[in-house]
């Protein structure tokens, strides 16, 4: 595993380093296994073969494809999946290896039976009498690709919408058609459409580009888009999540202000697989001090039962629906929100993912 200095270095590194850096690490790997001792491991990094490591021990061959680029896309991925599929030989098992290996792109090396291992520490093997699979470090400890955090970030109001519309389209669309219906830049588009594209979560056919990953593409907005948390004013309220809810509709009609319940509140209604006691609801700035003492609550540093969420901008009502007499956010907000509240938070989320009419080209 490269330490501190070395992570500072790596841009400055040639292949060959990165390489040779590559083969240290399997090294250690391997000379965990109890039933392997250093003179079974015979390492070559000169290979003429297709690969450029190449591993003799007692239990079979381990060939390694390495690349230096610390940010591979899912797309990268897929290619040298798909090259190595080329020469597969019984009895030899196939690993790729890098600087840095994203989550998504373990996860599908894993799904093709495939090894991994990187330089921060992850590491997967899975063949006759080994296995090992260490899975430490999730988050680029590189320089993380700008395009990532532009697109997914929680301020980026224009992506958001365009993400939004994406996944609910059951047809396949194209650039100047989505700038057009949004009102945005074509510019923008473009951008957005090429990160989906590096990271394999479109396809391109003749009419245009249809996602084909909607549940990935939520997984990894969702890791981007709540590490910034949004202004939030924490309240505490003696009565129940059900009456507050009540009181809440109630005094919208009255007053005549627009909000959207989300967090527990809006997962609920459709997962209602995890018992809830507090709410999380959206709401304009303006309305915020008359809720409060309309509904008698109080604010409070910690220990509230009551979130009231200031919305960055209107897209927090993009495809928002009344349910019960209830305005609630929309599956992809509700997720969004509710991956940001930890454990039994990201467990309502997922099920609502599991469940979302999201459209899989």
């Amino acid at each position: 595993m490269l330490n501190v200095d070395e992570l500072k270095l790596l841009n400055h590194l040639s292949n060959y380093q990165i390489e040779f850096k590559i083969a240290e690490r399997i090294k250690e790997v391997l000379y965990k296994i109890n039933s392997l001792n250093e003179k079974e491991i015979k390492i070559d990094t000169d290979s003429q073969e297709h690969y450029d490591i190449s591993i003799m021990i007692p239990y079979g061959q381990i060939v390694i494809e390495v690349k230096s680029n610390d940010d591979l896309k899912t797309r990268d991925v897929n290619g040298i999946i798909g090259r190595l599929k080329k020469y597969k030989k019984p009895g030899v098992y196939q690993m790729v290896a890098a600087p840095f290996l994203s989550m998504n792109a373990r996860e599908t090396i894993r799904k093709e039976n495939m090894g991994y291992l990187d330089l921060v520490g992850n590491a997967y093997i899975a063949m006759d009498n080994i296995y090992i699979y260490i899975d430490t470090i999730n988050k680029n400890p590189f320089n993380s690709s700008k395009a990532t955090r532009s697109v997914f970030k929680r301020s980026s109001y224009v992506s958001g919408k365009i993400l939004r519309y994406i996944l609910n389209m059951n047809e396949p669309w194209r650039t100047t058609l989505v700038a057009k219906e949004l009102s945005v830049s074509a510019s923008r588009v473009h951008e957005v459409k090429e990160f989906l594209l590096q990271e394999d979560l479109i396809d391109k056919e003749k009419k245009g580009f249809i996602l084909k990953d909607p549940k990935r593409l939520m997984r990894m907005w969702a890791e981007e888009y709540n590490k910034v948390k949004g202004y939030h004013i924490e309240c505490y309220s003696i009565d129940k999540a059900n009456i507050i809810e009540r009181d809440l509709r109630i005094l919208s009609k009255e007053i005549g202000f627009k909000y959207a319940l989300t967090g527990f509140s809006g997962g609920a209604r459709y997962s209602p697989t995890v018992r809830y006691n507090k709410v999380h609801f959206y709401v304009d700035m303006k309305y915020v001090d008359e809720i409060i003492q309309r509904l008698e609550m109080k604010k409070v540093a910690k220990g509230g039962n009551v979130s009231i969420l200031i919305p960055d901008d209107p897209s927090f009502l993009v495809n928002s629906k009344i349910i019960n007499g209830d305005m609630i956010v929309s599956e992809v907000q509700a997720y969004l929100d509710l991956m940001g509240l930890a454990a039994r938070g990201e467990e309502m989320a997922e099920n609502i993912l599991m469940e979302a009419n999201l459209y899989e080209g």
